[in-house]
């Protein structure tokens, strides 16, 4: 009856006699007893995803941050609810994404929506604007008067994230970090379900950060004994970045009398096991950082092993080093004796040029903190190597050209020092460090009166 109604039509088809047709060749369903797919042989033209991607690509059903910058489109902001906007600032961070269109957006967003998260979301949220330092003061209020009402729900790892965004000190209150303190304590005391990995994060970040008040020294000196008291030595799942945050938090709050040592040389035989074959070790960066915190610790001479092969480790990846890692070598290999002695036996003699030069290929790239710590600990430097010299050159050329805005007052009081006294100098230092110095201390002086 179809067919005479279609010729009596005049040839009329219905739009759906031949929709199978009409299916994409990669997503269409095979029809049974009519096409031929035999499921045992390859079918190049059916592996849709290894052509290239004709749609924009996406992060977490979102425009791809990373991207946008290139592409210009719209982050749908208004859209992301609480994990998604965590996520996203966080890998902002990561992949060092600082324009101030995306995080002025993520701010406001975050200020919209801050009613409603929960403390997990809170914690990360609070720590990627602080890692990015990005400093909003009603976002900032907000957050922390989310974190106050929040903080009897907050577990031991979330606090030890919410502890690790204080390490900034824009987004640090001494009410709310006390708070959050005798909260940690409380939990350590009364809970005995946390297992070692959690008792690590919580380590690792207990000593970290800037201008730390002496009150809350003390509550974190007394919860990392209690810490240690409770945790036991079971490491297997402690990674790189965790290691060598422990070994920061005991130099800086000092090893606790009760087990403390113990727990050190525990932490200090797993990592002599394989230090070299680590999957996440193969830079120099947290090489050179355990080992200053070992010098400042006091146990260079009980792990001599250890020390030895993080220095051939460090010198392996000299020219891979970031700025931090760069910062740390230059004061430990210049203010510890000890450890100073060790790379004198261990490290090639030409270990302090190679140094030098590479700081002084990167000091144009450095930001004025570094530069300033830099120059601070090759002016207090006992050696007259020429690098050196050379070194200091490029250090207050760097400063006469971006300014001394931040740069500490104990500097700027060396550097006017050093520049009145120019008879002095010009026997120590060569005519081009004079000049430069000679062009500071006008401002200098200017800045410290």
């Amino acid at each position: 009856m179809y067919r005479i109604a279609t010729r009596s039509l005049g040839g009329f088809r219905l739009p759906t006699d031949r929709n199978w047709s009409k299916q994409h060749a990669r997503i269409r369903t095979p029809r049974p007893l009519v096409d031929r797919f035999n499921l045992g042989r390859m079918h190049p033209h059916k592996e849709w995803w290894r052509e290239r991607r004709i749609a924009p690509a996406t992060f977490m059903g979102f425009p791809d941050v990373t991207k946008a910058e290139l592409r210009g489109y719209n982050l749908y902001t208004e859209q992301m609810d609480a994990p998604t906007l965590a996520v996203i600032v966080d890998k902002c961070v990561e992949e060092k994404i600082l324009n101030e269109e995306f995080w002025a957006r993520f701010s406001w967003r975050t200020q919209q929506i801050i009613n409603t998260i929960n403390e997990t979301e809170l914690v990360y949220l609070m720590r990627g604007f602080s890692r990015a330092d990005w400093f909003d003061s009603h976002l900032v209020l907000s957050m922390w008067g989310r974190a106050d009402f929040l903080l009897p729900r907050i577990g031991l790892v979330d606090a030890s994230v919410l502890l690790e965004a204080y390490m900034n000190p824009r987004f640090r209150n001494a009410n709310y970090e006390k708070k959050l303190l005798n909260h940690i304590e409380s939990l350590v005391i009364v809970r005995n379900d946390w297992i070692t990995e959690e008792f690590c994060k919580l380590i690792a970040v207990i000593g970290r950060g800037e201008n730390l008040t002496i009150e809350s020294i003390e509550l974190r000196k007394k919860i990392l004994s209690i810490v240690i008291e409770k945790i036991s030595n079971d490491f297997f799942d402690i990674t790189m970045d965790m290691f060598v945050g422990i070994f920061e938090s005991i130099a800086v709050l000092g090893i606790p009398e009760q087990k403390g040592l113990e727990f050190v040389l525990s932490l200090t035989r797993e990592l002599r096991e394989s230090p070299r074959q680590r999957p996440d070790s193969g830079f120099g960066d947290e090489s050179i950082s355990i080992l200053q915190s070992l010098s400042r610790m006091g146990i260079i001479e009980i792990e001599k092993q250890l020390v030895s092969d993080l220095l051939i480790e460090y010198y392996d990846n000299i020219y891979r080093l970031s700025h931090e890692a760069l910062l740390h070598a230059i004061s430990g290999f210049q203010v510890e004796r000890s450890l100073i002695e060790m790379a004198h036996t261990c490290l090639p003699s030409d270990h302090s040029t190679l140094l030098m030069t590479r700081i002084k290929r990167e000091i144009y790239k450095m930001k004025n903190r570094h530069v300033c710590s830099v120059l601070k600990c090759v002016l207090n430097s006992d050696s007259g190597a020429p690098m050196q010299s050379e070194c200091i050159e490029e250090c207050l050329g760097r400063l006469a050209e971006v300014g001394i805005d931040g740069v500490p007052k104990d500097l700027l009081l060396e550097l006017a020092e050093r520049g009145e006294n120019s008879a002095d100098l010009e026997k120590s230092f060569s005519p081009n460090i004079v000049q430069d110095l000679k062009k500071l201390v006008n401002v200098v002086q200017l800045v410290v009166a």
